[in-house]
């Protein structure tokens, strides 16, 4: 499959209320229905959104996407549909974000839209005015973002967000806001271009140990606060060791302004979206988490400080519903350790987490074997640490960051070259450097960024040294040639830094 983005032609950027208007950390909801007659066959379905979506079909989730990029050139995502959809009546239901602002993955152009298309027998499924849609009110648009260089935490209340809302039977006439269309090739988007990469690996991890508990009194304004991750260190953050088993976790009460607390060890570091399986509510009770990388062994106490260095806050907040519920959070973390914590509750929970990755599909074709263990080890730490910085770009870490720092990416390249020999994330990459430059022909440090401080010499050297790396793998001199106008500016840079100080 390979659709051209003509594909597009005749589909429209479609958001609810107003492409432009209060977008800060808003998320949207989206569903269309239609018929098949029937399902033989490939079902090719391309799709994007600024900054992002998550498609279901009939019920399932399919996928995320895009990948990063720039609204001059936005990527879109092609994906075969076929096993998701059957005979009769169809939904297409997407959830969209988008954060209103720029950080080190994302330049906002103060615009929001979203846009599909499928054509099967002769007719097209696009995105118009005959979709529903609407802003998803139950989720709390003024939280803190998780990090100075990511999006903002997601707080979800579940009372007024029903988990449902892209199931087939589920009833979408209350969904009465007015829709915003504009036309694929319109201002910001000046054109699209397949995404280049395959699809992230989203698969489900298995359940991880529970390793501590605690319970405890809620600090102060817990209710309704802005940061979960500044909350939960306000409070006790210790815990008694114990070893519950993976899987369901049995929570009983902890009344009114009190909590329990569990410190989960996934044994690794994971990289993806948590979410949870809930049962036994009431509704209104109180579901944070924190997600930290390491503990004190001894208190089994988080290591967490906040308003330090990147003023790093990964949480998320769900409020329950007065039945069983589900949800997974919107965006991808890097960790190990969570700390999850059930405020408010007055009836025995079971509670089930999980978590869909988020990595790039980077296959290992490398290998490494050896009589002592211990290099073994080090060779498999190295194999999963250089999996957990492949996203949808090569990250500088899954964890406060994800931004495609480029003299990481050059070790990052290297690693691969010898792991898997896949030079895609690598020469998307390339181009995406390319992209973003000052006047003077410098490269950023990381590319697509807001990051006006984050502009090095050194690094636009990195850059041009890696169009020869990229040339020693993979034999083409493609990337070389495409960044012939990028190179000779950078070029032009140095010339003319060396001309002025030699003539001191």
């Amino acid at each position: 499959m390979k659709s051209d983005p003509l594909s597009f032609i005749h589909s429209r950027w479609i958001w609810p209320e107003s492409h432009s208007w209060d977008l800060h950390n808003g998320y949207a909801l989206f569903r269309k229905e239609f018929e098949l007659s029937g399902i033989a066959g490939s079902h090719p379905l391309i799709i994007t959104a600024d900054q992002s979506y998550q498609l279901y079909i009939n019920g399932r989730y399919v996928c995320r996407g895009p990948a990063r990029g720039f609204q001059s050139s936005w990527p879109f995502d092609e994906i075969d549909v076929g096993g998701y959809l059957r005979k009769g009546e169809n939904l297409i239901a997407v959830r969209a974000h988008n954060p209103g602002f720029g950080n080190f993955q994302y330049i906002s152009s103060g615009f929001a839209g979203f846009i599909l298309a499928m054509k099967k027998s002769g007719k097209w499924i696009v995105t118009d005015e005959s979709w529903r849609c609407r802003r998803q009110d139950g989720v709390k648009r003024d939280t803190v973002p998780t990090s100075l260089q990511l999006f903002c935490q997601e707080h979800i209340d579940l009372q007024k967000e029903d988990p449902e809302w892209m199931t087939l039977d589920f009833d979408d006439s209350h969904w009465s806001g007015e829709i915003a269309s504009h036309p694929w090739n319109g201002m910001p988007w000046h054109t699209l271009e397949p995404r280049g990469i395959p699809m992230l690996n989203e698969s489900e991890v298995a359940p991880a140990l529970v390793i501590g508990r605690a319970k405890g009194i809620c600090g102060d304004g817990y209710e309704d606060c802005r940061d979960v991750a500044a909350l939960r260190s306000s409070e006790s953050m210790s815990h008694k060791r114990c070893a519950l088993p993976p899987g369901e976790l049995i929570i009983p009460p902890t009344g009114k302004g009190r909590f329990r607390s569990f410190l989960i060890d996934y044994g690794r570091t994971v990289v993806g979206c948590v979410g949870f399986d809930i049962s036994g509510t009431r509704g209104g009770e109180i579901l944070d988490t924190l997600h930290v990388e390491t503990i004190d062994a001894e208190t089994l106490t988080p290591h967490f400080i906040p308003h330090l260095h990147c003023r790093m806050a990964f949480s998320h907040r769900l409020v329950c519903r007065s039945e069983s519920g589900s949800h997974t959070f919107y965006h991808a973390f890097g960790f190990r350790y969570m700390v999850l914590t059930l405020r408010d509750t007055t009836t025995t929970l079971v509670v089930r987490p999980k978590l869909r990755t988020a990595l790039y599909p980077l296959e290992r074709k490398g290998t490494f074997s050896s009589s002592e263990a211990d290099l073994n080890g080090i060779w498999e730490t190295c194999a999963w640490t250089q999996q957990c910085c492949s996203m949808d770009a090569f990250v500088d870490t899954p964890w406060r960051e994800q931004a495609q720092y480029w003299g990481d990416a050059r070790i990052q390249a290297k690693n691969t070259f010898f792991l898997s020999g896949d030079t895609r994330l690598f020469r998307r990459g390339l181009s995406q450097i390319a992209a973003q430059t000052t006047p003077e022909g410098l490269t950023y440090s990381h590319a697509p960024t807001t990051a006006h401080e984050c502009i090095l010499p050194d690094f636009t050297l990195t850059w041009l040294i890696t169009l020869w790396d990229c040339y020693w793998q993979s034999g083409s001199l493609e990337s070389f040639q495409n960044h012939q106008a990028a190179i000779e500016k950078a070029l032009g840079y140095f010339e003319g830094e060396f001309d002025s100080r030699r003539h001191l």
